[in-house]
């Protein structure tokens, strides 16, 4: 078993967006990543990477007041929220091709809420729940001291902790690139 231990770090090209009546279009914000992974693989075609990354997510919510708890912010005028993320996936590694430098990644993801910012809110009510499950599917490119990659992850729960008229679930598209040691 060969074991690989690195530090990922992902800055610029992390596209996340919430679903649901929370936005009045589908707006894709650009956000960091920032952690670390280990890979062991356990054959020469499947291996397991787990991960630990503090993520920043941000949203926009609706022009529209009718489509927001209008009287959870000041006339309405609430328009952004930043979350801040620890998320923990654990990726099995399929090995694509003969170099072993090509993986298909694909795993589910454990989030934990560090922090939430919403401007202009009425009171401190948090309106984003603390956790969240998702599954991860991406493509990883790992040549010497250096890996490229992108990643496209779905929530599978609902984040609305005001209470349960809509859903509002998170997805993100994330390219990157990262050091391998």
């Amino acid at each position: 078993m060969k074991i690989f231990s690195g530090l990922v770090q992902r800055p610029a090209l992390i596209s996340i967006k919430l679903t649901g009546n929370l936005t009045d279009q589908d707006l894709a914000i650009y956000n960091y990543l920032l952690g670390g992974f280990m890979q062991l693989n356990f054959s020469k075609i499947f291996g397991l990477q787990p991960e630990i990354n503090f993520v920043q997510s941000s949203s926009e919510f609706s022009n529209d007041p009718s489509t927001v708890y209008g009287d959870l912010f000041y006339n309405g005028s609430q328009r952004k929220a930043k979350l801040d993320y620890l998320k923990i996936p654990l990726l099995l590694n399929i090995n694509v091709g003969p170099s072993k430098r090509v993986k298909l990644q694909l795993g589910p993801q454990v989030a934990s809420l560090l922090k939430q910012s919403v401007d202009s809110l009425k009171n401190n009510t948090n309106i984003f729940k603390t956790g969240d499950w998702s599954t991860v599917g991406g493509l990883w490119i790992q040549i010497p001291f250096i890996n490229l990659g992108a990643r496209y992850e779905i929530g599978l729960t609902n984040l609305n902790d005001i209470d349960n008229s809509e859903k509002w679930k998170s997805q993100a598209f994330t390219i990157f690139a990262g050091f391998t040691f």
